[in-house]
């Protein structure tokens, strides 16, 4: 669990160093600090949140999405985009308004009378405790587990710490979608519309790139550091092109769903959540991991990570211009 942890710091670390001078125009990334619009002010704009809180005074008003990551939310005033909190809770007080969708992965939504939410709230807490997680139980449950006549509670909390990590696996896929989302909309896209449009050379060319990519980034490592560059260049292609699947998964079930002007952000974190539990499958699991795996690394090759579509558009030739004629 700490290396999948580790591995996903990292790669969030590595988008924000290359999104924060685009996102710098329009939103804020924060780090440890809370963003707070006090009453009256407003403020035009995406803004996401690390160890921090987000909090809109009575009378103030957010114009953008809002993503908050180990923290939580208090709305007083109005938000006219979504709202996403991943290990936190949302309180939205009497005077709130959120005009998107709400998403709490690791927390609850807690609302005043009065308070409006007009999209979608979608909400799943840890293990049915509010995201509040009873670390001493489970250890407890843990050292008792080790002594003669314990064996099932022994076996129940490896089971209990096998779904918590899970979990906390899933949450750190769906924090980092969430940002891929919000910064590369266009290119996520993009992938997806190559995905259904040419399924068998996405996957073809993705097989070929992990076939060939895992042993020669193996050799690269072993004659010098370049191979950590290449398996680095695909776990991150793979990823992209992940999240562009997940989005058409979520859009193609709420759209069975008869659910119109869905959030991007709600149906990648509902792709991302079904993805997830179809991995759990036994052997069945590897197979459709390998399925899907080719075709994101495949879409996002032909596509060149969703700036340009595959297959290209065909220029038409200019009309041959009509002979000169002689002059008299």
């Amino acid at each position: 669990m700490r290396r999948k942890l580790l591995v996903s710091l990292f790669l969030t670390a590595l988008l924000l160093a290359f999104a924060t001078p685009v996102f710098a125009d329009d939103g804020k990334v924060l780090f440890g600090e809370d963003f707070v619009l006090k009453s009256g002010e407003t403020y035009r704009g995406d803004v996401v949140i690390f160890d921090g809180k987000l909090i809109l005074e009575e009378d103030s008003y957010l114009d953008g999405d809002a993503v908050v990551f180990g923290g939580s939310a208090e709305i007083a005033g109005k938000l006219g985009g979504d709202l996403a909190v991943f290990g936190g809770d949302v309180e939205v007080k009497s005077t709130g308004v959120v005009e998107g969708d709400v998403a709490v992965f690791g927390g609850e939504i807690h609302k005043e009378e009065g308070a409006v939410i007009e999209g979608q709230q979608t909400e799943m807490p840890l293990f049915g405790w509010g995201g509040k997680i009873p670390w001493g139980q489970l250890a407890y449950l843990r050292g008792w587990g080790g002594r003669p006549g314990f064996r099932y509670l022994d076996i129940f909390t490896g089971f209990a710490f096998g779904v918590l990590r899970f979990i906390v696996g899933t949450l750190a896929l769906m924090a980092v979608s969430v940002l891929i989302i919000i910064f590369w909309p266009k290119q996520v896209e993009q992938v997806g519309e190559t995905v259904l449009k040419v399924p068998l050379a996405s996957g073809g060319v993705g097989l070929a790139a992990l076939v060939l990519g895992i042993p020669v980034g193996l050799i690269l490592v072993l004659a010098a550091c370049l191979g950590l560059v290449v398996w680095l260049a695909l776990f991150v292609a793979a990823l992209f092109g992940f999240v562009a699947i997940s989005l058409l998964i979520g859009e193609r079930l709420l759209q069975a769903l008869n659910v119109s002007e869905a959030s991007p952000i709600v149906a990648v974190l509902i792709g991302v959540f079904l993805l997830r539990l179809l991995n759990l499958v036994p052997c069945l699991g590897f197979v459709f991991s390998l399925i899907v795996y080719s075709l994101a690394l495949g879409a996002v090759i032909l596509s060149r990570f969703g700036t340009q579509p595959y297959p290209p558009a065909q220029v038409a030739p200019a009309p041959a211009l009509p002979p000169e004629q002689p002059q008299a």
